[in-house]
């Protein structure tokens, strides 16, 4: 169904991410996505409306230690994916936020996420339980990092260059 989301799976910062309206505008979003992607495929998702919510995490020993649960300001069309700002705390009730989550942790595990830093958006639409749009094993973009340090007293940088090195938690905060 109409709209979808058409995505270059393995880029950040939103590039190769478009809306399509119609079926004439999935081709030439495909063709952009695939332009933009490192490799020659693209992602179409069905647009599932609702918030999104982004979980900043670390994996230990295979179990997701969440650090920063934040929400997502959109912004406005034409523009479509693109963060305005992460507010955190996320406005959401204790429930949601476990439920994000546990949606973020399930994917990790699913993946194999073992040690280091996990990023994951996940939708809340108006209507049902939370879906997972993306994950990634790696510390998420903008200032999540940041954030998470002077939010929490956790440097996520630190952790992440750690775990690649093969010290996970060794500096810790």
């Amino acid at each position: 169904g109409f709209p979808c989301v058409i995505e270059a799976p393995d880029r950040s910062g939103e590039r190769g991410v478009a809306l399509a309206p119609d079926r004439q505008a999935v081709a030439r979003a495909a063709a952009d996505a695939v332009a933009e992607s490192r490799n020659d495929y693209c992602l179409v998702e069905e647009l599932v409306g609702g918030r999104v919510v982004t979980v900043n995490g670390f994996a230990l020993d295979g179990a997701l230690v969440p650090l920063t649960v934040t929400g997502r300001e959109q912004a406005p069309p034409p523009a479509f994916g693109a963060p305005l700002a992460h507010v955190w705390p996320a406005a959401l009730e204790r429930p949601d936020v476990d439920a994000v989550v546990r949606v973020a942790a399930t994917a990790a595990d699913a993946l194999e996420v073992r040690s280091g830093p996990v990023t994951a958006q996940v939708l809340l639409p108006p209507n049902g339980s939370p879906l997972l749009a993306k994950l990634s094993a790696r510390t998420g973009g903008g200032h999540d990092p940041e954030l998470c340090r002077v939010a929490l007293g956790v440097d996520l940088a630190h952790l992440a260059r750690d775990a690649a090195l093969g010290r996970p938690g060794a500096s810790g905060a």
